[in-house]
């Protein structure tokens, strides 16, 4: 059965990521149109919809060929396809459009192979989880410059005590998940998720 989730990831405070997982896709479902296969696949959260276009061609899915970029995974399983892509983002990029916020963005546009992402986000969502977690980021970051600097003059007990003063101050309220209303503890399902290009654990930047 085909699992799909769509994510965005702060890693600080000028690198969102936005995260696609697409798992265990029947190749019998892809649409063929002269020597091309394309694939849809729409989406839709509580604070976000989205939708992914992918374009192959009849080698790549005769061949089961694997094809890793940099922003992208393609790899197949028996009769089964999975997509990972993952796009490095400002919170500029976040264009603001009737009333929404959206990203639109092309990992790869080769004649053999292409993949477009469209996503649009709620208002509501942008501004009570994806810019609290930018400046949750970007104080910590401050945080973190200010302890480097004065280093030499606080003592090992000092530094301690800021950090927990620090993690009282910004307690994390949402949940990473997509649509920042779920539980903490959730993970999204699917083997493909936190799963390197390896098959280890992904390690970020």
């Amino acid at each position: 059965m085909m699992e799909s989730s769509f994510k965005l990831k702060v890693n600080n405070s000028e690198d969102i990521r936005h995260q696609v997982y697409i798992v265990d896709v029947p190749l019998s479902s892809l649409k063929k149109k002269r020597n091309r296969y394309r694939l849809k696949i729409k989406k839709k959260y509580t604070y976000q919809k989205a939708v992914v276009k992918a374009m192959l061609d009849s080698s790549i899915i005769q061949n089961k060929q694997n094809i890793i970029g940099d922003y992208f995974d393609i790899r197949f399983d028996d009769n089964k396809i999975n997509i990972f892509l993952e796009k490095q983002v400002k919170d500029k990029n976040l264009i603001k459009k009737m009333g929404r916020y959206r990203i639109t963005y092309m990992p790869v546009d080769t004649d053999r192979l292409s993949i477009k992402v469209k996503s649009h986000f709620r208002q509501v969502f942008y501004k009570n989880v994806i810019l609290p977690r930018i400046k949750k980021m970007r104080s910590k970051e401050e945080h973190i410059k200010k302890q480097k600097q004065n280093k030499g003059t606080y003592t090992l007990e000092d530094l301690r005590r800021s950090d927990f003063q620090y993690a009282d101050k910004f307690p994390y309220h949402h949940s990473p998940n997509s649509d920042g209303n779920r539980s903490r503890k959730e993970v999204f399902g699917g083997a493909f998720s936190g799963v390197s290009k390896s098959g280890g654990k992904r390690k970020r930047k």
